[in-house]
């Protein structure tokens, strides 16, 4: 019996892996389509979007004067964040 659960137990960690793997680039898909991307400001917790095609450069010139205050927050990481590690 143990052993039944153990293996029911792994096909279930195993499917839900494989769905957030499917969200994840769901969302990257719609990213692209939507062409912006948020950008906090991590001091205030404040999210503006920007356009994809510039939002590498734009966090760049920000966290000139601030270094690592902006960050890029990819849509998949709001919709399908992955799960902790386990220790």
């Amino acid at each position: 019996m143990k052993e039944r659960n153990d293996s029911f137990d792994r096909y279930l960690a195993s499917t839900q892996r494989n769905s957030i793997i499917r969200e994840r680039s769901s969302a990257d898909f719609d990213e692209v389509i939507r062409g912006y991307r948020n950008v906090e400001d991590t001091a205030t917790g404040e999210r503006t979007s920007v356009d994809l095609g510039n939002v590498d450069s734009i966090v760049d010139k920000l966290n000139e004067g601030d270094p690592g205050r902006y960050k890029q927050i990819p849509l998949r990481d709001d919709v399908a964040p992955l799960p902790p590690e386990n220790p």
